[in-house]
């Protein structure tokens, strides 16, 4: 069973709809190990930020790299300034895209999501971080849709900037690509909403690692279930944030 499964992503609308910078979501469809005897017991390494995945789109990455504010090690997730020729993503964007893919929680049940939680400090631009869950309706595999967190309330920052973020199902921070039925807001909607409905309605949803065809995804590429966004699909201004630490359903992501 994987690491613990877990949590949501953002994508891109259509090319016809009205990009959002915030909420980009285009919608071009959709143990231990054994005991070695005398040599001892080998335990599993914990998880850290060098596990996480870098699906960011044309002139973006999401990379460990060192916080000149602290000195330590962080995620450095940024965008630059300037646009592509098309094709890094499934649609027609042109734009730079950073996307830092949480591994660990394809099938996690969406009734285990428990918290997502990040602590990360802005550094440059206008631009804010946000949360996209790529969500499986049935846990079959045959409808996934993509979950968007831009609205998360971040704490006031400490003395070294950093500001802590907590999300849950039940917070009323929430929406869906084109929402879901008449229970969660679509993502060009003003009011979020709770993922408390969802869940009634649909008690298997899981979280999913797959290609979405989302026009503002990688393109034709899987990206993890969880992921933590800057910037879009026709984002052109440079932006960068830290972060020194994430979790999920309890799996804590910090600096090795």
């Amino acid at each position: 069973m994987p690491l613990l499964m877990l949590i949501l992503a953002c994508s891109d609308p259509d090319p016809t709809l009205s990009e959002q910078p915030l909420t980009d979501t285009g919608e071009d469809t959709a143990s231990d190990t054994a005991d070695t005897g005398d040599t001892g017991d080998t335990a599993l390494a914990l998880p850290s930020l060098a596990d996480i995945l870098d699906h960011s789109v044309n002139q973006a990455s999401a990379t460990l790299d060192t916080d000149p504010n602290t000195s330590g090690a962080a995620l450095w997730v940024q965008t630059q300034e300037g646009v592509n020729d098309a094709g890094g993503f499934n649609g027609a964007g042109i734009g730079n895209k950073a996307i830092a893919g949480i591994p660990g929680f394809d099938g996690l049940a969406l009734s285990e999501l428990g918290t997502v939680h990040m602590s990360a400090r802005h550094a440059s631009g206008a631009q804010e971080l946000y949360l996209n869950l790529l969500l499986d309706m049935a846990c079959d595999g045959e409808d996934v849709r993509i979950l968007v967190v831009t609205d998360h309330g971040d704490a006031p920052p400490d003395d070294q900037g950093y500001s802590e973020v907590n999300i849950t199902s039940e917070a009323p921070i929430w929406r869906a690509v084109g929402g879901i039925d008449d229970i969660l807001p679509g993502h060009l909607d003003p009011e979020p909403g709770s993922l408390t409905p969802v869940l009634s309605a649909y008690p298997a949803a899981c979280l999913r690692d797959v290609d979405t065809q989302d026009g503002g995804m990688p393109a034709n590429q899987v990206t993890r279930s969880v992921l933590w966004v800057l910037g879009d699909s026709s984002s052109n201004s440079a932006n960068s944030w830290y972060i020194r630490a994430l979790e999920v359903a309890g799996v804590r992501f910090e600096a090795p």
